[in-house]
């Protein structure tokens, strides 16, 4: 990485991530739980966020995540949360695990609140730990955190894996943080969300990340 973006590096903030729904299709499934943990640029954590969501529907398999439907009868809305959410997210860098799901998933529940479709940089975590982890290694969230003595003590809580994931970065990366800046660079990958979720976040179409040189 250019050593100009050193310091731009060095003052990034992710949002970490995660979420829990009521199944695997973004077209037809609704979160059930969301959680954002930002971090600094040594992926150390500096704020937690977390709430349940009503998805408005019923919970049709709450094994994995243990959330019932008596959990959420009281919980607000996507729509009502989601003003706060983008105050959590706003000048962050996202970031999840197998982001390409939870990504997903937000998406499709801000674009049920605006139609207008537009596109930003994430960072999956997953590949991140994949430059640096031996060859063949699992990079499951579990794994990793076996991987790195990393105790997941509310595990398929959309909180604890964020937590998580935030403690095997800071394991894997903390003290590294500027040799991973140009991989967190390359790794960026467009993010389909809403016009509305990019204007409460902050952001403009283009990339908030320098390009590596």
């Amino acid at each position: 990485m250019s050593m100009q973006f050193l310091p731009m590096f060095n003052r990034l903030q992710f949002a970490l991530i995660d979420t829990e729904t009521t199944g695997l299709s973004p077209k037809k499934d609704r979160i059930v739980e969301i959680a954002v943990v930002t971090l600094d640029s040594g992926f150390s954590e500096v704020n937690r966020w977390h709430t349940l969501v009503n998805p408005g529907r019923p919970i049709p398999n709450s094994s994995i995540h243990g959330i019932s439907d008596a959990m959420v009868s009281d919980a607000p809305t996507f729509a009502q949360i989601y003003a706060e959410l983008l105050a959590e997210l706003r000048g962050k860098v996202l970031l999840a695990h197998n982001a390409t799901f939870d990504a997903d998933m937000l998406v499709a529940e801000s674009d049920r609140l605006d139609d207008e479709d537009i596109f930003f940089p994430f960072v999956d975590s997953m590949r991140l730990a994949r430059q640096v982890v031996p060859k063949g290694t699992s990079c499951s969230l579990e794994s990793l955190a076996q991987h790195t003595r990393v105790r997941n003590q509310e595990a398929h809580s959309a909180l604890g894996d964020a937590l998580t994931t935030g403690e095997v970065l800071r394991k894997l990366f903390g003290l590294r943080r500027y040799s991973i800046g140009r991989t967190v660079i390359k790794q960026a990958t467009p993010f389909k969300a809403s016009a509305a979720f990019i204007d409460g976040h902050g952001l403009t179409s283009a990339s908030i990340l320098p390009r590596a040189e």
